[in-house]
């Protein structure tokens, strides 16, 4: 079975080496590219199984939400979205904008075993569509 590929949107970069630090020493689980910006991040993402975007990417509130919305137009992506804090319409808003899991960053050691979860689904999506 092939790794997972996992996309990383963090603009904070102790957050995104502990992040990339804590997901590849996984051996089914493969970092492709890790950026900082919503430009970059609209420019790389195509090749991910997975997204993992920080909600307050560039400093701005929600902004991860707003980029989850855009990279889900462009191509279904299934997303994992990194907070700080629970916003109950913040999560209705990604629920509908395709954000497959909500998950605060002092749980971010649960990465491996969300990302997982998040691949399978989009395995017995396709699976099902076949």
């Amino acid at each position: 079975m092939s790794p997972v590929h996992i996309f990383l949107v963090e603009n904070d970069l102790h957050w995104r080496d502990r992040l990339w630090s804590s997901i590849s020493v996984h051996p089914d689980l493969q970092m492709v590219g890790a950026v900082c910006s919503k430009e970059e991040a609209l420019d790389h993402f195509f090749y991910a199984d997975v997204v993992i975007i920080d909600s307050e990417i560039e400093g701005i509130h929600m902004e991860g939400l707003r980029l989850a919305k855009e990279m889900n137009r462009l191509q279904a992506s299934r997303i994992i979205l990194l907070t700080d804090r629970y916003d109950i319409d913040a999560m209705l808003d990604g629920m509908l904008a395709g954000v497959s899991r909500f998950v605060s960053k002092s749980d971010y050691q649960e990465l491996p075993r969300i990302i997982r979860e998040v691949s399978a689904r989009r395995i017995e999506s396709d699976l099902s569509t076949a």
